[in-house]
């Protein structure tokens, strides 16, 4: 199987940059990522959907992660739009490399 990485898919480097993040300074590569497809795409979509809410109404309530969000709730980091998206594309790219694995077994 060829993994699935930023250079060969044309990734924005800003998303790029926050994998790397993930995988280097998080500890969150490959290994950590087996089993949790399905976490990661959840997590992308809790924080692009979390984008669009701040981007229309210009604030976050601050009650926590929603409830899609997989993880415990010191793990939910919001912040701008545009670094949520690029957290949420990270996400995104984690977990469709590990669906990948998935479908080589």
């Amino acid at each position: 199987m060829t993994t699935f990485t930023p250079a060969n898919h044309g990734v924005h480097p800003a998303i790029e940059e926050e994998r790397s993040r993930q995988i280097f300074d998080e500890g969150y590569g490959s290994s950590h990522d087996r089993g949790h497809a399905r976490e990661l795409l959840a997590a992308a979509t809790a924080y692009e959907a979390a984008a669009g809410y701040l981007e229309s109404h210009q604030q976050l309530v601050s009650m926590g992660p929603p409830r899609i969000w997989p993880w415990a709730a010191e793990h939910w980091k919001p912040s701008t739009p545009d670094r949520m998206r690029e957290k949420a594309g990270a996400l995104a790219l984690a977990a469709i490399d590990e669906l990948g694995r998935e479908l080589d077994h």
